[in-house]
């Protein structure tokens, strides 16, 4: 639980490392390569869709009109049980998961781009609507 504490903070603390300078339009090059790269980190799924306000957790904000959703394919266990073994196996998830979503945001900042993540466990939007959005 401490790790995901961390990577909760780092969310907010990493906005600072937006550039200052940033683009705002991809290249047709870079998503390939983004997606690629989100991959091979176990990422199975990636999709672009625009926020509707709605979907925001109350008393959140966040600073983008549009979101990538990233997705993972997870352990049938973690779905159909529901005892202390699961507990501990959904804490590695949401960790992991965490983890990989600060670092794409940070290669997203790395080429240039300005993002800001939402740990899948204390998230900023309702993610699951998102998915039934992703264009």
């Amino acid at each position: 639980m401490l790790s995901i504490g961390k990577n909760v903070e780092y969310n907010v603390k990493s906005l600072k490392n937006n550039p200052s300078n940033p683009k705002t339009v991809v290249s047709k090059d870079f998503i390939p390569k983004f997606e690629k790269y989100a991959r091979s980190m176990g990422i199975k799924g990636v999709g672009y869709t625009k926020v509707q306000p709605d979907l925001i957790f109350k008393d959140r904000a966040i600073l983008f009109e549009n979101a990538i959703v990233f997705t993972k394919e997870i352990d049938q266990f973690v779905v159909d049980n529901d005892f202390p073994e699961k507990q501990a196996k959904d804490l590695k998830l949401y960790d992991e998961f965490g983890k990989k979503t600060n670092e794409l945001v940070d290669y997203l900042r790395e080429n240039g781009f300005p993002a800001q993540a939402s740990h899948p466990s204390v998230g900023l939007l309702l993610i699951p609507h998102l998915l039934n959005l992703q264009v």
